[in-house]
């Protein structure tokens, strides 16, 4: 019977034989940032569904696809989209594409994530900053600037948590970059009104 580290090794194995070489960073893209993987040059788009068993049910505004390319002269690895609990997912299948990364030699990975996880580890946060200081730059990506429709994406009482995170590391004296979604259908006209 396989076990989970024999269904990472096939993965390892698919991707290997497809990506032009071993990535130097990897990039998990969360909500509002699937368009930064269309910046990578070079790309090589591989979509979920075709790599052995990762889990493939991509979100509204996620492609669903690992994109291997060049980033500011660097090799990268970007993976628009990832497995949540609240799909259903188990934590082992959480955790396939970081595994799955790590077994390819990607030696650093970058994390987006929502801000109630997040703030689950401050300590760790305010870890990082003391020795990373002005070198590390958080984005938070907003769901939408009303709170009604930021409600309506991330669910009811959503938008609280989120100011209290943000709150939260501009005290810390965290350097912010804050962004919303370009997934409601409005120009930016509209968005900068």
């Amino acid at each position: 019977m396989a076990t989970d580290f024999d269904h990472v090794e096939e993965a390892v194995a698919f991707l290997r034989a497809r990506l032009p070489a071993e990535p130097a960073a990897g990039v998990v893209l969360g909500s509002g940032l699937g368009r930064f993987a269309e910046t990578v040059t070079d790309p090589v788009v591989v979509s979920y569904a075709d790599i052995p068993h990762w889990p493939s049910d991509p979100l509204i505004g996620h492609v669903g696809a690992l994109t291997a390319g060049t980033v500011a002269d660097r090799r990268v690895v970007v993976l628009s989209g990832r497995a949540h609990r609240y799909q259903g997912y188990t934590r082992t299948e959480i955790a396939f594409a970081p595994r799955v990364l790590a077994c390819l030699g990607v030696p650093v990975l970058v994390l987006t994530n929502a801000m109630r996880p997040l703030l689950k580890f401050k300590h760790g946060l305010l870890a990082l900053k003391a020795e990373f200081d002005a070198n590390l730059v958080l984005r938070v990506s907003i769901d939408h600037y009303s709170e009604a429709l930021h409600d309506a994406e991330r669910g009811a009482g959503s938008w609280p948590r989120m100011m209290e995170g943000l709150l939260w590391l501009s005290r810390s004296g965290f350097s912010l970059n804050v962004a919303g979604r370009t997934c409601w259908h409005q120009s930016e006209a509209e968005l900068r009104a």
